[in-house]
């Protein structure tokens, strides 16, 4: 059996197509971020990701980037695994779910100077 690198330290880590070994997490464990950044004077968000949620009896994930009084913005994003070890059988559906994360992880938040 083969560890995988604890969540959100490798860029990738379900990259190859196949795999020989049970998925071994050392623990369940949630990662929550709740980020707020105050925009700088004279900027504004253009665009920001859409609200992202998956989940299944494994995993949970969601995004949700809002505007907060048009001078800050808020993003909330929860990761959660729910067990440890997956068979080799359940690899194709570990590694879809972790590439919909990184996927909603690279989003990007468009600023642009206020218009006067």
């Amino acid at each position: 059996m083969s560890r995988c690198p604890p969540l959100g330290t490798e860029q990738h880590p379900f990259r190859h197509a196949q795999r020989k070994f049970p998925v071994y997490f050392p623990y369940p464990r949630r990662e929550f971020n709740d980020i707020g950044v105050s925009l700088p004077a004279g900027m504004t968000v253009d665009t920001t990701p859409v609200p992202l949620r998956n989940g299944d009896e494994n995993f949970d994930y969601s995004l949700v980037c809002v505007v907060e009084n048009g001078t800050k913005l808020h993003t909330q994003r929860d990761l959660v695994v729910k067990k440890s070890i997956f068979p080799v059988a359940q690899y194709t559906a570990i590694k879809s779910f972790f590439d919909r994360v990184r996927t909603g992880d690279e989003e990007q938040v468009v600023l642009s100077a206020a218009k006067k």
